[in-house]
């Protein structure tokens, strides 16, 4: 199996006739499974751009990430209080629908997102709890366990610092 990840832009809107062409190509003449590439450090991240306005309009998330590298270096984005958490679990599952959305809108073979925490600060991949509730959101449309096993769902980088219960989702 061949894989190679595509660094943005990669959403379907930004596919051109030319790129669209040499993605088919690729897959069906090279036979290579082609995946888009993300890093998921915040809500919305590769799909919306990185402001509270953007986050909260597209994702209802309104928590700022006041830690620095790191995994779970703030308070902020995993709340104690059932109602708040509530409405965050609801942003990073809607966050990772689109992902995986507009990872079947541009034809590609899987997602493969890049967790780095050691190197990023944000609401997802620096807590653990967050990055969890990802996994599994995005193991309901891409990767083994999905409606989609056909796509592939892979996570590089610090694996070592993935949360257990998000493993058996990922293809790799």
């Amino acid at each position: 199996l061949h894989m190679i990840s595509v660094w943005g832009p990669w959403l379907a809107s930004t596919l051109t006739d030319a790129k669209l062409a040499d993605l088919r190509y690729v897959q069906q003449v090279k036979g290579t499974k082609v995946l888009a590439c993300s890093f998921a450090t915040y809500v919305g991240q590769g799909a919306t751009d990185n402001t509270p306005d953007a986050q909260a309009e597209h994702y209802g998330w309104t928590w700022t990430h006041t830690g620095g590298n790191g995994a779970n270096s703030c308070k902020n984005c995993v709340s104690t209080d059932p109602a708040t958490r509530e409405l965050q679990v609801a942003a990073i599952k809607k966050y990772a629908k689109t992902l995986a959305d507009s990872v079947i809108a541009g034809g590609y073979d899987g997602l493969d997102i890049d967790f780095e925490p050691a190197w990023t600060s944000g609401s997802v991949s620096n807590h653990k709890e967050n990055m969890e509730v990802f996994m599994i959101a995005m193991g309901e449309h891409l990767g083994p366990k999905s409606s989609n096993p056909h796509l592939i769902f892979a996570v590089d980088g610090e694996v070592q610092d993935l949360p257990k219960a998000g493993v058996p989702y990922l293809n790799y």
